[in-house]
């Protein structure tokens, strides 16, 4: 067969891709009802549901780190108590991005049936294994739980990174935009759900141990749908194809230097450098200011106590406005934006990186905001409600369009032997972005407060 390869227009932004040399030059089975389509907006769902899950249940998290009285004795939890969403993020983000930088270089060593579904099964079970710590509360071990929470916090990432890269390197296999599109929408709407979830549970009124039980145990049944789902999927005549074709180019016995040649790296990141740092730097910007900042933003009618009183008013700032505000604005403009991108790409990746250093804005525009406990040396700006509405929902939905549209063209950009690696490469970049944002957090929160050793 011939190795040469030619240049075609792929529709959503002018990459490059060879002529694919396939047995009998037969085109692939159809996607029958869109199955692939959905079970790859499920898998997302599934990849990216532990993150939020973890950092969107702060009522849960609050309970557990405050202050408890035994006897007349006052147990204070340490500083995490005011700053373990800082804690989950790096413990999250760091994690992840070693996980994800041996992907790039060592998942050629493995399926990715192993790959997804081995670290899918890993991911239920640690979730059932917080369920399973709802109710002890005692006020003495809250330091034990911590750490046990951030252990339990660490595997979860490990394993649903290795989850995540395996699934835009199949997304990359599949040859068609719409797949990695479909993935980013799925974790859109891991977020919407974890905070729709949230706010039900609050608005139930049962207790933060009822709520959290049933919170926990509906990312135990998605996590048991995305495990069962994916080996239905690998098991569909579409995917099966690709992956024929993927094998071929990497592993076959033809004389051809060509086809044998394995993915280089510097090579492939070369032609998609201008859209991994667009992924790198929106997601930065993302994780440094939620949801570590944005959390953090209170209400400027808010009552100057922690007492809840029995005006309307005031249950809506103290109550609602941070699970709304942060938490469901944030992810509902996300994956609106995740949502668009796919079906109105209108910039191209040439000029993705205009749009997304001018997110940069984002930091002072928020570090502005009322964001409590600050210095007094740290004036509040943007003194009024909504101010950090118009800046959430804007932050929200350019995060979602831009990273879709990133991490959509990655793969597009290079040749068809290297579609996976560039796609778990795009992983990378993306997970670099987080936990560099999540670190970063820190420094603009502890900024605010002066550099003071403790936000409370």
């Amino acid at each position: 067969m011939s190795s040469s390869s030619t240049d075609m227009e792929d529709g959503i932004g002018g990459v490059v891709e060879d002529r694919v040399p396939l047995v009998n030059r037969s085109e692939p089975p159809p996607d029958r009802f869109r199955l692939v389509l959905w079970i790859m907006f499920i898998l997302g769902f599934g990849a990216l549901l532990p993150w939020n899950m973890f950092i969107t249940a702060t009522p849960y998290f609050d309970d557990k780190f405050k202050k408890r009285t035994v006897g007349n004795k006052t147990i204070s939890p340490g500083l995490f108590h005011c700053t373990y969403e800082n804690y989950f993020a790096v413990a999250s983000m760091v994690p992840n991005l070693i996980a994800v930088i041996l992907n790039v270089r060592y998942a050629h060593w493995f399926s990715i049936k192993w790959r997804i579904g081995g670290s899918t099964f890993i991911v239920l079970l640690v979730f059932i294994w917080t369920t399973a710590l709802v109710y002890p509360s005692d006020a003495h071990w809250q330091n034990s739980f911590f750490a046990i929470t951030i252990v339990s916090v660490v595997i979860m990432n490990v394993a649903s990174s290795t989850f995540q890269a395996g699934l835009y390197g199949l997304g990359g296999i599949l040859n068609d935009p719409k797949y990695t599109g479909a993935i980013m929408s799925g974790q859109g709407m891991a977020g919407l759900f974890a905070s729709l979830a949230n706010i039900f549970s609050l608005a139930g009124g049962s207790r933060v141990e009822e709520s959290a039980i049933g919170y926990f145990a509906s990312a135990v049944a998605v996590t048991a749908v995305s495990f069962f789902a994916f080996f239905v999927l690998i098991n569909l005549s579409y995917v099966r194809y690709h992956l024929t074709v993927q094998k071929h180019y990497t592993s076959s016995s033809s004389s051809s230097s060509y086809e044998q040649q394995t993915p280089h790296f510097w090579a492939i990141f070369k032609k998609i450098w201008g859209v991994a740092l667009s992924v790198f730097l929106t997601f930065f910007v993302t994780l440094s200011i939620f949801p570590g900042v944005a959390s953090n933003i209170k209400s400027v009618d808010a009552p100057s106590t922690d007492t809840l009183t029995t005006g309307e008013k005031d249950t809506w700032t103290v109550k609602y406005f941070t699970p709304i505000i942060c938490f469901l604005l944030f992810n509902f403009g996300d994956f609106v934006g995740r949502t668009i991108a796919p079906w109105i790409p209108l910039i191209s990746h040439r000029f993705l990186l205009i749009p997304v250093v001018l997110r940069l804005a984002f930091l002072p525009l928020f570090a502005l905001c009322n964001v409590l406990p600050r210095s007094s040396d740290a004036s509040v700006v943007f003194n009024s409600d909504i101010y950090p509405i118009v800046f959430m929902a804007l932050m929200a939905i350019s995060n979602g369009y831009l990273g879709t549209l990133s991490m959509m063209y990655g793969p597009n950009l290079v040749l068809t032997h290297e579609k996976e690696t560039a796609g778990l490469m795009m992983s990378m970049f993306l997970t670099v972005g987080l936990a560099s944002g999540a670190g970063f957090s820190f420094i603009i929160t502890e900024g605010l407060n002066g550099f003071a050793g403790g936000r409370c």
